[in-house]
């Protein structure tokens, strides 16, 4: 379903979990699938996802939703806070949770 949407050439894209259960290998694809439909293609990803790593290097904007919005920033500003985009054994949202 997702080559389907990407060959349509979208303006924007809006994947729900589009990594989860996938190999590391396909993961890469997948990103670099992005960032030509992003670059080549003037597109725009919405990307909802408790895995980043596959992007994390990518991302303009991060927005973290636990019944609110706890973080609303740049990928940048998320880590100097000290929390990982990458591979991490919790869910993102907790390492997050004393951040209000």
């Amino acid at each position: 379903m997702i080559a389907k949407a990407l060959a349509s050439d979208p303006e924007l894209l809006v994947l729900d979990e589009p990594v989860a259960g996938v190999d590391a290998e396909s993961q890469r694809l997948f990103r670099d699938s992005l960032v030509h439909l992003i670059e080549a293609h003037d597109g725009a990803v919405l990307l909802v996802s408790h895995e980043l790593g596959a992007v994390a290097d990518d991302l303009d904007r991060v927005i973290v939703l636990k019944h609110h919005v706890v973080f609303d920033g740049s990928p940048q500003e998320l880590r100097s806070r000290g929390v990982s985009l990458g591979v991490h054994a919790d869910d993102l949202p907790l390492w997050l949770e004393g951040l209000d």
